[in-house]
């Protein structure tokens, strides 16, 4: 497989990861979701504290896959204009 051949499966690759961690991304923001409808029906101190934690871990979680997904993105346009 000649060089472009190699790039060409590099790029898929990358633009595989991105749509799986955009999908990624979409499924945390639906868990965020339904997790603030459970912490606004919460009746106890100890539930709500422990849906307000795990807001924060989602919350986070989202972060890092939205950092991750803007520095593949990066990768993948300097790769572009290399090519």
């Amino acid at each position: 497989m000649g060089s472009w051949g190699v790039r060409l499966m590099k790029l898929k690759g990358m633009a595989g990861t991105l749509r799986a961690l955009g999908d990624m991304e979409a499924e945390i923001e639906e868990r965020i979701e339904r997790n603030e409808l459970a912490l606004s029906e919460a009746s106890g101190e100890a539930q709500q504290e422990r849906l307000e934690e795990k807001d924060q871990w989602l919350m986070d979680t989202l972060m890092e896959v939205e950092e991750v997904i803007d520095a593949l993105k990066d990768v993948f346009d300097s790769k572009m204009e290399d090519d």
